[in-house]
């Protein structure tokens, strides 16, 4: 009986084997190829079909083999081929209904990451098989002791990742598995590593850890956590030496910061990810100018606020920032708390509040030129500025500042502004003053550049000129519009103090006007409109206006300059032109101008000019009045009225100016009392406007008694019509006007030396 139990096990133990050995000895390969299409086919879901030999080598561990196996995608073309496929498969542990890979080897692949290509239409539903009586089958298991994929390139979007080798080998059954991998990507060599938990553990719904390490140009990322079910939680650790050396694998420019380190922890529970204990620090690097002494950013989960500070230097101003921000309600677009900080030195800005509601900005700033760094030029000396705003956003439309104050040693300003950028840049609003200093406010000079090599001898300079070539740019107005009204109770300029000072500036793409703009200057309340329009290539603009009892020496002064005379002036203009520079609009100018002046004095300029006449007319010398009138049409100035009465006598002119070339062709008719004799004679000018000539032969045959001329007005004749037609003040002791008169009898002096004297009056120099 025992030798009939022996025998009986052996046959039962033999049979399946010669069952499978008598199979794979006589199991035709190529025979098998359709059904192994079918099955990949379906497994993959697109047509799969091998082009070479199919192999099988028996043995307990039999070896299957395939070769040129493509994948074709939707679109027609290869998403898959393999050059070479080879499978090991152990026999034994199938009769325990249990799958052993020995080793899987996938050499010369390519594989196309398309997803049009990979797409697929949904299988329809199958039904489910009614379970079938008896005992309830075990499910088959999976078990890999080791796979290797050689010579591999994965394509995407036109660039390919070239996978060198990829092996995972398990010790045991069911022990994790060993990975390693070598690849390039952009030019840059990657190496992959770790541990993964064996197949059968991502199958089911057991616990699969994984621990993973990657390195790139330097760079480790490190990644381990565990997957349960439809779950996975896990770390991640990365340090970063130079994150300029990844900048080719995320195919831009990165920043070359140094000492970068990145831990978080992350999960996907119910589909929903999860990240918490997020941690970035870099230790320096430069980035846009800036160069990083140190940064730290944490944020506790996702949303919640992302809390950093960084310490940076930029154009060698020492910067400290601070924040407090939650990142996913802003990305979101919902309201968030948020907190910022500033700090350069002892200047400090903050802004808090919630965005996109309300925000408030402060700034104090105890001494503004510290800050000259930071703005590339130098700043105005102001201290104590102090700056507190309002700000709401306005979605993607803009900003609205309700309300702003700024206090500083030059004044203080304050009003609302609403600021947009949406089809470009605006600024709408009001603002006022109690006392505002622009001199405080003028941007100090740039320092001096390294100075250039001497230049040759240049070439003869043209005569002087009176109207400088400041260049006139607004080309700036085209980039902005705007609406702003303004009221300053005191406005200082250097040399001039304005009060109840008022006006509206509007811009509209280029086409700007200040109307109205009024202001008490000394002596009287100047009111001017400005406008200028920047939408062609040659700018053109125009000034209109005037004021009563100005003192006009004060006023020409606050803008540089020189008075032609002090005392109390009306003004009366209104000229238009257009050019690149001031002496362009000159030559283009067209309107009229009218100046009528009491109890002056002589200026410079023109005192300097009239002291040829006779030195009683140098400059301070006393004038009763002056008037001037021209009408200027495209650049020529048409003087009609000019006329002076002072202790001298009187002088009275006309004729034109050139203002293209500041050349002049007049006439003066002299009134003069010299050396107790009286003298009336014309005479011509000529020159420019920076050296008038005064042809002298005129006065001489005055002098002599030679010949009559035309009556001079009076003062409130020519007061009259240099103000346009208004009457105004006049002096209190103007010269009467005179008549045309024949020489008296006896007028031409008989004596030589009294007409050598009068002679050396008129010319002396």
């Amino acid at each position: 009986m025992k030798k009939f139990l022996i025998g009986l096990l052996a046959v039962v133990v033999a049979l399946p084997l010669l069952a499978v050995a008598g199979f794979m000895l006589f199991f035709d390969a190529d025979a098998f190829r359709p059904r192994a299409e079918r099955a990949a086919s379906q497994a993959l879901g697109h047509p799969v079909r091998i082009e070479g030999p199919l192999t099988l080598r028996p043995a307990l561990t039999p070896s299957l083999g395939a070769s040129l196996i493509t994948a074709t995608g939707a679109d027609g073309a290869p998403i898959l081929s393999i050059e070479d496929a080879t499978l090991r498969l152990a026999i034994l542990p199938l009769t325990r209904g249990h799958v052993e890979v020995d080793r899987l080897e996938l050499t010369g692949g390519v594989l196309r990451l398309d997803a049009a290509a990979w797409a697929r239409a949904a299988a329809p539903e199958a039904a489910t098989p009614a379970p079938s009586p008896g005992e309830p089958r075990e499910p088959m298991t999976l078990d890999l002791r080791a796979a290797r994929l050689a010579d591999w390139r994965v394509t995407h979007a036109g660039e390919t990742f070239t996978l060198a080798e990829a092996t995972l080998t398990s010790p045991s059954a069911g022990a994790p598995l060993a990975l390693a991998a070598r690849g390039e990507w952009r030019a840059t060599p990657l190496a992959l590593e770790g541990e993964v938990a064996p197949p059968q553990a991502w199958m089911g719904a057991g616990e699969a850890p994984f621990a993973l390490n990657l390195t790139a140009a330097g760079a480790r990322l490190a990644l381990e956590g565990r997957r349960q079910g439809a779950n996975v939680q896990g770390r991640i650790a990365g340090d970063v030496p130079n994150l300029a050396a990844l900048s080719p694998l995320v195919g831009q420019p990165l920043p070359a910061l140094t000492g970068v380190s990145l831990r978080a922890e992350g999960a996907l529970e119910g589909g929903s990810p999860r990240l918490a204990n997020l941690e970035l620090r870099a230790t320096g690097g430069e980035a846009m100018g800036i160069t990083l002494a140190g940064l730290e950013a944490r944020l506790p989960a996702l949303d919640a606020p992302l809390e950093g500070t960084a310490r940076l230097t930029w154009r060698g101003a020492p910067l400290e920032v601070a924040w407090r921000a939650p990142p996913t309600a802003l990305m979101a677009g919902q309201p968030a708390e948020i907190t910022a900080r500033i700090a350069s030195g002892q200047a400090v800005m903050t802004v808090a509040g919630n965005w996109p509601q309300a925000l408030r900005l402060e700034a104090n700033v105890p001494e503004l030129a510290a800050l000259s760094p930071l703005a590339g030029r130098p700043l105005p000396a102001l201290t104590g500025l102090a700056l507190r705003a309002d700000v709401a956003p306005r979605g993607q439309q803009g900003v609205s500042i309700s309300r702003f104050t700024a206090e500083s040693s030059a004044g203080d300003l304050g009003g609302a502004l609403e600021l947009g950028w949406a089809d470009r840049p605006r600024v709408t609003g009001q603002v006022q003053s109690r006392r505002l200093d622009l001199g405080a406010l003028r941007l100090p000079a740039a320092p001096a550049g390294t100075p250039a090599p001497a230049a040759p001898a240049p070439a003869p300079a043209e005569p002087a000129r009176l109207i400088p070539a400041t260049p006139l740019d607004l080309a700036f107005l085209r980039d902005f519009d705007a609406d702003l009204r303004f009221i300053l109770a005191e406005l200082v300029q250097p040399g001039l103090t304005a009060t109840a000072v008022e006006g509206r500036f509007v811009n509209a793409a280029g086409e700007a006007r200040l109307n109205p703009f009024a202001a008490n200057v000394p002596g009287g309340r100047l009111t001017l409109r400005v406008a200028a329009d920047a939408r062609g290539q040659v700018p053109l603009v125009q000034v209109s206006g005037g004021g009563q009892g100005l003192e006009l020496a004060a006023l020409l002064a606050s803008i540089g300059t020189q008075a032609p005379t002090g005392g109390t002036a009306d003004l009366d203009m209104d000229l238009r032109g257009q050019g690149g520079d001031l002496r362009a609009v000159a030559a283009t100018l067209t309107g009229h101008l009218g100046v009528a002046v009491i109890n002056a004095r002589l200026g410079g300029g023109l005192g300097q000019t009239l002291q040829q006449l006779t030195p009683l007319l140098a400059p301070g010398a006393p004038l009763a009045c002056l008037a001037f009138r021209t009408d200027v049409e495209q650049g020529l100035a048409r003087v009609t009225t000019l006329f002076l009465d002072g202790a001298a006598g009187r002088v009275a002119g006309e004729g034109n100016i050139r203002l293209a070339d500041e050349a002049l062709a007049m006439r003066l008719l002299t009134d003069l009392r010299v050396a107790g004799l009286r003298v009336r004679a014309p005479v011509p000018v000529t020159g420019r406007l920076m050296a008038p000539r005064l042809e002298g032969a005129g006065l001489i045959a005055g002098a002599l008694g030679g010949g009559g001329m035309p009556s001079l007005p009076d003062c409130a004749t020519t007061l009259r019509i240099a103000r346009g037609g208004r009457d105004g003040p006049v002096p209190a002791n103007p010269t009467p006007a005179t008549t045309e008169t024949a020489p008296a009898e006896g007028a031409i002096p008989g004596a030589p030396p009294a007409v050598n004297e009068l002679l050396r009056g008129f010319l002396r120099r």
